[in-house]
């Protein structure tokens, strides 16, 4: 009697009921489902190709767990050994199960593909928050390093630099903000390789020392940068005052 392969598919999980036996069940979790059905898929391919002989030999193999194998025999049965699932079974009802798997695969890519493009739309909003995001930190820590030069050498100009300060650094906050709200809409685009896009712009804030250390020289030749122009434009004010006093 024919045992036919049905398949439910949960949130996070697949389940592939293949019989009644305790041998015949198999729960996937979504992240290894893809291996299995290409593992599936690929065992078909052998089985149907008209020119190879079927043989006793393993036609597919997992690529998270060699232990998990797909075996054809001379008498064109198959065997599969997946975690729970271990089932032999006439190459025809093979075939046949196929042809279900084919039909949860083609719903799992079309769900991938709409979860892919949802990600790189978002993506792309937390990329552009990062690019502005460090813009607004670069000046508004400049600025930070104005203030302080400032404050002890050009008094009557340091409400320029807080001006600029309380833009930008308002700026920084709120796109940070915005920054790690979205990346809540990432979370669940981050299993596979997505991780690898993600994770760089986690945060506007390095966790790097290297990052940290050169910020730190960065802000200190800042603040001698603004400690240097505080000395100097007095000095270019004064010039360029003088010839107008005596003209008067």
């Amino acid at each position: 009697m024919q045992e036919k392969l049905t398949i439910k598919e949960d949130e996070n999980k697949y389940t592939f009921n293949w019989g009644e036996d305790n041998q015949s069940k198999l729960v996937l979790p979504e992240d290894e489902v893809d291996d299995f059905f290409r593992s599936i898929l690929e065992a078909e391919k052998k089985m149907t190709d008209i020119a190879r002989n079927i043989r006793t030999e393993q036609i597919a193999v997992s690529h998270i767990n060699t232990q998990r194998r797909i075996w054809s025999y001379k008498n064109e049965n198959v065997q599969i050994e997946w975690k729970t699932l271990l089932k032999k079974i006439p190459k025809e009802d093979f075939i046949n199960a196929c042809k279900v798997i084919k039909l949860s695969k083609k719903k799992y890519d079309e769900r991938k593909q709409k979860e892919k493009e949802e990600y790189d739309k978002k993506y792309k909003i937390l990329y552009r928050l990062f690019i502005f995001g460090l813009i607004s930190g670069g000046i508004a820590a400049f600025s930070l390093a104005l203030i302080i030069g400032f404050v002890f050498f050009v008094r009557e100009y340091v409400h320029i630099p807080i001006i600029l300060f309380t833009i930008f650094g308002s700026s920084f906050a709120i796109i940070y903000y915005m920054q790690q709200k979205n990346m809540k809409n990432l979370v669940n685009y981050t299993q596979d390789n997505m991780g690898e896009n993600v994770l760089p712009l986690l945060s506007n804030i390095p966790d790097n020392r290297k990052m940290v250390e050169m910020i730190v020289v960065a802000f200190i030749v800042m603040i001698v940068m603004g400690i240097y122009f505080s000395k100097t434009i007095p000095k270019i004010l004064e010039f360029y005052k003088n010839p107008v006093q005596q003209n008067i």
